[in-house]
C-alpha cells in the first residue's frame, strides 16, 4: 500500500501571505525504496505558486475554484470542458486564465503545475493517466476509478512517470 506525507507548513511566518508547504507521495518497498518517493508537488514561499488546472465545470468543481485562493502557496490557472463556452464562463467566474476543450491543449500548457479531476466518475482513469502522461501530479474527486483495477493503472503510471497522484 501507499502512503502519504503531507507537511504544512514548514515554517510559520507570521506576516507572510503564503507559507511553504508539499505533499511527497512514498511507497511501500514493493515498487520503490521507502526513502524514494514518486513525485513531489511544492509551493514555496516567495517562489512561484502552484498553478491549477480543473479537469470539469461541475459543482464540485465549482467548489474547488472558490476554495482554492485559501490554499497559501495555490492559484486557479486554467480549466477544461468538453464545451469551451462552458470552460470560458466557469474561467470567468472563478479567474481561470486560460479555458480549453482539447486535452492536449489544457495538459501542455506548461503554466499548469496540477489538475483536479472532478469530471464524472466513468472519465476519471483515463484523465488521470492522460494527465501523469504529460507530467502533471492529478487529484483526482471521488472516487478515484470506477473500479480497482483502474485504480491500479492510475498507480502504475504515477510510478511509471514519477507523478503524483492522489484522490
Amino acid at each position: 500500500a501507499q502512503s502519504a506525507r503531507v507537511i504544512s507548513p514548514k515554517k510559520q511566518l507570521s506576516s507572510a501571505p503564503s507559507v511553504l508547504f508539499s505533499i511527497e507521495f512514498g511507497f511501500n518497498d514493493r515498487h520503490v525504496p521507502r526513502d524514494g518517493y514518486a513525485g513531489k508537488l511544492m509551493a514555496i514561499e516567495d517562489e512561484k505558486p502552484v498553478l491549477w488546472g480543473i479537469w470539469s465545470t461541475g459543482n464540485i468543481a465549482s467548489k474547488f475554484a472558490r476554495d482554492l485562493p485559501a490554499v497559501p502557496g495555490a492559484g486557479l490557472h486554467s480549466v477544461r470542458s468538453r464545451d469551451v463556452s462552458s470552460a470560458k464562463a466557469f474561467g470567468e467566474k472563478h479567474g481561470a486564465n486560460v479555458a480549453v476543450f482539447h486535452d492536449d491543449r489544457f495538459l501542455d500548457d506548461p503554466d499548469l503545475d496540477a489538475v483536479y479531476i472532478a469530471s464524472p466518475h466513468m472519465f476519471h482513469c483515463a484523465q488521470a493517466i492522460k494527465a501523469i502522461e504529460h507530467g502533471k501530479p492529478v487529484l483526482v474527486e471521488k472516487p478515484v476509478a470506477m473500479n480497482a483495477a483502474e485504480a491500479r493503472k492510475i498507480e502504475a503510471a504515477s510510478i511509471k512517470h514519477g507523478v503524483f497522484a492522489m484522490e
